[in-house]
């Protein structure tokens, strides 16, 4: 590609009219809505964080404040969980953690759909032609890997969404609500907090066009937001709480802590290998943070040949994003906790600048083919997860009701059952010793956990169980293994 400068965008190439562009984003949030509303609750495993976020829930509800059993939660900010919490009082939403959690998946799965639409509009704003904009809102509304974390009760749905706003009200030039969005991003969760403040670093320090008062108003607010957030964090759940999860997550950040995530000693499966199990779902995701990730790289290039006067708004603060997204997933894949989730941070900005890119430079067949290809593996994808029971647990939680007898005792070695399961006396023995010492009936263990490091199960237990118990309830997923419920020999045939 040649290093002569490549005339920016007519700033004029207007935007379409605003009742036919409501009509589209409206359009756009209902159809992502639908294909993460439809088997819901079926399609995807109920995961730890859902158990905890649900409970969270209910208290903020109850007016209990954000607490988890009975002790202040300062692991994340409280804005997402706020909402969650509204959402739980306002529908009257009742059960134990898991139908709560169940209850509440909709809200993430609003969240998600909303974004795609927010997609469009930055994508609008950057001058795509409409059928650009549509193609990169269908890509970020069909991807699998977007769709699982908008359809469970997490925090990234929500937190991503505000982060997209505040990137779309920063081109409208609109500080004083872009301010407030960063903040709430802020007070959502910290890693997205981390690298949208490094997006609106980029646009200060970066002698392009967005005003430099408008981005400090945009950062001051945001802080603001989030000071008064720590403070009454702080006088709430006391500075040692705080200090501590803080004092955690920043050393998991920077590498120091490698307690989870894939470059932790105790992980017996490389992020690679993660990567490579789930290639038939996620291939098209991985394409599109792969060819973003360098369309990124691009526009820097690019925007180093413009006048500064003359790149538009949005092509620096998009880029700023995705440069920002892309950079901590990489620190974090080489030197911090990597975990999976982290690749949902730079997928929207990812998929924007590979629009951007292909709507200068590539408008040939190939890229309508390409899409083609990637929308229809997507859809396939989408058939096969949402057509499937893959919720082990609560598939699980059904059978015990009957399956387990009333008052055995019951060894949980993963994160989740503890919570739920009731009229039974649980613990978290995890040795063959603490099993013949505490007269233990069933083990609940799933394999896939015991590789991955997570939980209490290791090998030595593991092939205990295989060798000396027998499996009484075995369920698998093809996104999170096998759970397994072992009868040990002491248990009889009860």
């Amino acid at each position: 590609m040649p290093d002569t400068a490549v005339a920016a965008p007519e700033r004029s190439a207007a935007s379409p009219a605003r009742p036919r562009e409501a009509l589209i984003c409206v359009a756009l949030a209902v159809m992502a809505f639908a294909v993460r509303y439809f088997n819901i609750v079926p399609s995807y495993n109920l995961f730890i964080d859902e158990v905890t976020y649900s409970e969270i829930a209910r208290n903020i509800a109850e007016g209990e404040g954000v607490t988890s059993y009975d002790e202040p939660f300062t692991l994340h900010p409280p804005a997402a969980l706020a909402v969650f919490g509204l959402a739980t009082k306002v529908l009257g939403l009742q059960g134990d953690p898991a139908d709560l959690a169940y209850a509440l998946r909709p809200v993430a799965a609003l969240f998600g759909a909303a974004t795609v639409a927010l997609t469009y509009l930055i994508a609008r704003r950057l001058a795509l032609p409409s059928g650009f904009a549509l193609a990169a809102a269908a890509l970020v509304m069909l991807d699998p890997f977007q769709i699982r974390y908008d359809s469970q009760v997490m925090l990234e749905a929500q937190t991503q969404f505000f982060a997209a706003l505040t990137i779309l009200l920063v081109i409208t030039r609109s500080p004083g609500l872009a301010g407030l969005s960063a903040g709430i991003t802020f007070c959502s969760k910290e890693t997205f907090g981390l690298v949208l403040g490094a997006a609106l670093l980029v646009m200060l320090f970066s002698n392009r066009p967005i005003p430099r008062p408008q981005t400090l108003k945009v950062i001051g607010i945001g802080l603001s937001l989030y000071l008064g957030n720590l403070l009454a964090t702080i006088w709430l759940g006391g500075l040692d709480a705080w200090a501590q999860s803080r004092g955690n997550g920043l050393t998991r950040l920077i590498g120091l802590n490698q307690e989870t995530g894939f470059n932790s000693d105790t992980v017996q499966v490389s992020l690679f290998s993660r990567l490579t199990e789930h290639f038939d779902r996620l291939a098209v995701t991985y394409a599109l943070l792969l060819l973003g990730g360098v369309c990124c790289l691009v526009l820097v290039r690019r925007l180093t040949l413009w006048r500064p006067s003359t790149a538009p708004d949005a092509v620096v603060a998009t880029t700023a994003w995705a440069l920002a997204a892309c950079g901590y997933l990489v620190y974090a894949m080489l030197f911090g906790s990597i975990e999976e989730q982290m690749f949902y941070i730079p997928l929207v900005p990812c998929v924007l600048c590979l629009a951007v890119v292909t709507a200068w430079y590539d408008r040939t067949r190939v890229s309508a083919l390409l899409l083609a290809l990637f929308l229809t593996v997507d859809v396939w994808v989408w058939s096969r997860v949402h057509s499937a029971d893959s919720n082990i647990y609560r598939q699980f939680f059904t059978w015990a009701e009957t399956g387990i007898p009333h008052g055995s005792r019951v060894a949980v070695t993963e994160d989740s059952a503890q919570f739920v399961l009731e009229q039974v006396d649980l613990g978290n023995w995890h040795t063959p010793a603490d099993l013949s010492e505490h007269d233990v009936d069933y083990v609940l263990i799933n394999p896939r956990l015991v590789e991955h490091g997570y939980g209490l199960g290791d090998r030595a237990l593991l092939e205990y169980l295989e060798t000396t118990a027998q499996a009484v309830f075995t369920k698998t997923s093809e996104q999170d293994g096998t759970l397994i419920l072992y009868r040990l020999n002491s248990a009889g045939a009860s």
